[in-house]
């Protein structure tokens, strides 16, 4: 019974039993990040925004890698191996890869600014440069948008954080403003009456708010009026719907006072040689 102790004690000084005992406390300390990870990754994917975006989840997987990596490594410090010459080595190759990848790594640096900023989400329509449409997926490298003409255009987040976004889903009212061109040779006073004309006709209409109407300036053959209001509602055929009936009603209160609308005009004046 004396000789248990000591032949344990012997045991537990054998270069196998200190590289048993690391591996044991290595996967111990992993498996308990890896449970936190886990935990985290479940409560992510309840969010409706996160729960479609896949660059979360793989900054999640590199981070248990790097937990690993450390544990790994402050395993091997205890073991008495040289972690310092092989920190060196890996710092090397890790900039060499730094540098082939720096494209990449701009881009995944991108997506996870869009991911915490949010300029915009998916199902989002934005516009940027000549592109409109709705965003499909915000991916690792690229962000994926279906354009309003039906075609799906791929853009580097990196190129898309540095293009000028604007995010119509976000519009709260839209401002319109729209002219009017009567003929020149309209009688004075049914030039008086068109601003009061025309702003009873939207003021008429749902969800409209005016704002202003004048008579904006002149050109040869026309006399010029400029309108504002705002459509309360973001949606684009709300704002379509309504410009129809107010050019409709228009026509039909022009038609009325004898308002002819403006065409072109060119006059030639022919004289003998």
């Amino acid at each position: 019974m004396d000789k248990i102790p000591a032949y344990f004690n012997d045991l537990m000084n054998t270069p196998a039993w200190r590289w048993l005992l690391a591996i044991v406390i290595t996967i111990t300390v992993y498996l308990v990040f890896n449970f936190i990870f886990n935990f985290i990754v479940k409560k992510i994917n309840k969010i409706p925004y996160f729960s479609h975006n896949k660059t979360i989840l793989i900054f999640m997987g590199v981070g248990k890698f790097l937990v690993f990596i450390v544990i790994m490594l402050l395993t091997l410090d205890n073991l008495g191996v040289k972690v310092v010459s092989l920190l060196a080595g890996l710092g090397i190759g890790g900039i060499a890869v730094a540098l082939a990848a720096q494209k990449v790594l701009g881009d995944l640096f991108a997506s996870v600014s869009i991911i915490l900023d949010k300029p915009f989400e998916v199902d989002d329509l934005i516009s940027l440069g000549t592109i409109t449409g709705t965003v499909e997926s915000i991916g690792v490298k690229t962000t994926r948008i279906r354009s309003i003409t039906g075609e799906q255009i791929i853009i580097s987040n990196s190129d898309l954080l540095e293009s000028r976004v604007t995010n119509f889903k976000r519009m709260e009212e839209r401002r319109i403003t729209f002219g009017i061109s009567v003929s020149n040779e309209t009688a004075k006073e049914n030039l008086q009456e068109i601003v009061a004309i025309v702003k009873g006709i939207i003021e008429n209409q749902s969800d409209i708010r005016f704002d202003r109407g004048h008579l904006k300036g002149f050109s040869a053959s026309s006399v010029e009026y400029e309108f504002v209001f705002w459509v309360t509602r973001p949606e684009y055929i709300v704002y379509m719907n309504v410009q129809e009936k107010i050019n409709l009603a228009i026509l039909d209160a022009f038609a009325e006072k004898n308002i002819s609308m403006a065409h072109p005009a060119q006059k030639v004046l022919l004289g003998k040689v």
